[in-house]
């Protein structure tokens, strides 16, 4: 069975994806930031909703569903000393990363990056079927409003403006990663 797999690597103005079948690579794509658009953040942590967005955009540009993803790669940024190989997220380790401000670099942003699709994504995490499937549904509904939709609810609720499509974008980025994570988390158990 050939598993397919996101690579993640945040670099300070840009991130690299790839998704892979196997061995075969799907699509890759390096995702650039102009200094204008990185200018409105405090520091390298506060970009995590800017760049989750670009990147749920470029994979639905190649027509990639984030439900057919079985695993999340994602370069890991500034850990204390570790052996090389392959380690698994956890909340620990995506708190570290908001610690790290001295020398902070956009590579920190990996883990946090993919961690809510880890978190949201199963149930086995989440024992209480009724608020599992009541967020699955949330989850679907989000997914299923087109993103103008969200943004003139929005803008009934807080006037037009920037601040009501940062919201739009905020909760359907939010939609996909969760779903995204959810199937992911979910499927582990199933194998």
């Amino acid at each position: 069975m050939k598993h397919r797999i996101l690579v993640i690597n945040p670099g300070s103005t840009s991130t690299k994806i790839a998704v892979f079948e196997g061995k075969e690579k799907l699509f890759d794509t390096t995702l650039r930031y102009s200094t204008e658009e990185l200018a409105s953040f405090g520091w390298v942590m506060e970009q995590v909703d800017f760049r989750r967005a670009t990147i749920e955009k470029a994979l639905a540009d190649n027509n990639i569903d984030p439900d057919s993803l079985d695993a999340i790669c994602a370069r890991g940024g500034q850990v204390p000393y570790c052996a090389a190989g392959t380690y698994r997220v956890d909340q620990a380790m995506v708190d570290f990363m908001y610690t790290r401000r001295q020398g902070a670099h956009a590579s920190n942003l990996g883990c946090v990056l993919a961690l809510p699709v880890a978190i949201l994504s199963s149930s086995n995490i989440n024992k209480s079927l009724p608020v599992v499937w009541l967020i699955r549904f949330i989850l679907g509904l989000i997914r299923t409003l087109p993103t103008l939709i969200i943004a003139l609810v929005c803008a009934l609720i807080f006037s037009l403006g920037t601040f009501s499509g940062t919201i739009a974008i905020a909760v359907f980025t939010f939609g996909i990663v969760a779903k995204m994570l959810f199937v992911i988390l979910w499927s582990k158990h199933l194998k």
